[in-house]
């Protein structure tokens, strides 16, 4: 540490795509406390999130109200997630939701 180097495993350096493995690699399942995911559809991802970190709140973002009605049923054996039924934008107002 003295010579600004710091001793990892090899566990984190190996490659992968799927994020929910990386941020568990990289943080303690206690030092996560909120996780933002947008676009949720359906909530599986979220479900994932609030099972593998069972301190975070997970707030899910679904704009689409097909999508968000089944999220928000499906949410309900989980106390950490967070749906709502809102986008994520760069500006506030409404706007066309385009679904294809």
């Amino acid at each position: 540490a003295s010579f600004g180097y710091e001793i990892v495993s090899s566990a984190v350096n190996q490659k992968t795509d799927n994020s929910l493995e990386i941020l568990e690699r990289l943080f303690s399942k206690d030092k996560i406390f909120h996780i933002v995911d947008g676009g949720v559809s359906i909530g599986e991802i979220s479900i994932e999130f609030a099972t593998k970190f069972p301190n975070a709140k997970v707030s899910a973002f679904e704009p689409f109200p097909k999508y968000f009605d089944f999220l928000f049923k499906k949410c309900k054996e989980y106390p950490n997630i967070f749906p709502l039924n809102i986008a994520l934008s760069d500006f506030s107002g409404e706007t066309l939701l385009s679904v294809t």
